[in-house]
């Protein structure tokens, strides 16, 4: 949910959550929401995905198994979300991350925002070293590590760039 994205304010989406889930309706859908894992809707203007083959072949697993379907956030999914995001921004959060994490950033993500995801991967306690998947190649107009990531390009207090420019 971003305030991009929707009609309501993050804020208003939070306080709906939050009381929805104190008197008792956690497991409604948000508004506009339903089990319906969108069957129906076309290809076109989807957010999910911009790779026609993929949105087929999911289409046609969920066809054949509609568990595995998902529909829309209930309030107590909202809050939840909320309340994870609050803890993933506490200043004392991600430097006592102790495990190696892999953040595969979609450059042209319409979901997730990919701005969030860099800012809380630079505040790990952490190296960050860019790398790539064989057999993948980043899209000719894209970098292969955003600028404020790269170690090879950022510069910050204590970090010299290892840039060189030509």
């Amino acid at each position: 949910l971003h305030s991009s994205q929707s009609k309501v304010s993050m804020r208003t989406a939070r306080n709906a959550a939050r009381v929805a889930c104190t008197i008792g309706l956690g497991s409604t859908y948000v508004p506009g929401g339903s089990d319906d894992y969108g069957e129906h809707w076309p290809f076109e203007g989807n957010k999910v995905t911009g790779d026609r083959e993929r949105y087929a072949r999911s289409n046609a697993i969920i066809e054949a198994a509609p568990d595995l379907g998902l529909g829309s956030p209930t309030y107590r999914w909202l809050w939840e979300a909320f309340k994870s995001m609050d803890r993933l921004w506490r200043a004392d959060y991600a430097p006592s991350v102790q495990v190696p994490i892999l953040f595969a950033i979609a450059g042209e993500d319409r979901v997730a925002q990919s701005r969030a995801i860099e800012d809380f991967a630079l505040r790990l306690n952490a190296s960050i070293r860019p790398s790539s998947v064989p057999g993948l190649e980043p899209a000719s107009n894209a970098p292969t590590c955003p600028p404020r990531l790269c170690p090879s390009t950022y510069t910050g207090p204590g970090i010299r760039s290892r840039r060189r420019d030509t």
